[in-house]
Formats: structure tokens, sequence, C-alpha cells
């Protein structure tokens, strides 16, 4: 999910792109492993706090 915070964040744009690839093909090991790069890249983002909080408050996707 991209924040106001992330949409400048190329970083940020990359991952969610890569999950959003990983969850077109199918392949839930990848979106897993997405949602834990997704986690610790906004661990370190200035927007880590409400990135964080939204991810919590949503849970995970199916």
């Amino acid at each position: 999910m991209t924040t106001p915070d992330t949409q400048s964040c190329t970083a940020c744009q990359d991952l969610e792109r890569g999950r959003e690839q990983a969850a077109a093909v199918r392949d839930r090991s990848k979106v897993t492993d997405f949602h834990v790069l997704i986690a610790r890249h906004r661990a370190r983002h200035p927007a880590a706090d409400e990135a964080v909080n939204v991810m919590r408050e949503q849970g995970p996707r199916t």
C-alpha cells in the first residue's frame, strides 16, 4: 500500500510492484518475501511509523 509519504520513494514503489507481480502469478512465497522486504525497508524509512501501522491494521492480504 502506498501512502503519501512513500509515493515518492522509488524503493517503496519497486518493492510494491514486485509484490503485485508475485501476487499476479500466485507465487505466495515471493509475496511473503516482499512483505518482509517492505517491512524492513519501511522500518528504516522516514514514514516508517505510519506505514507499519497501516500494514498491521490491514493484516495479510489473500
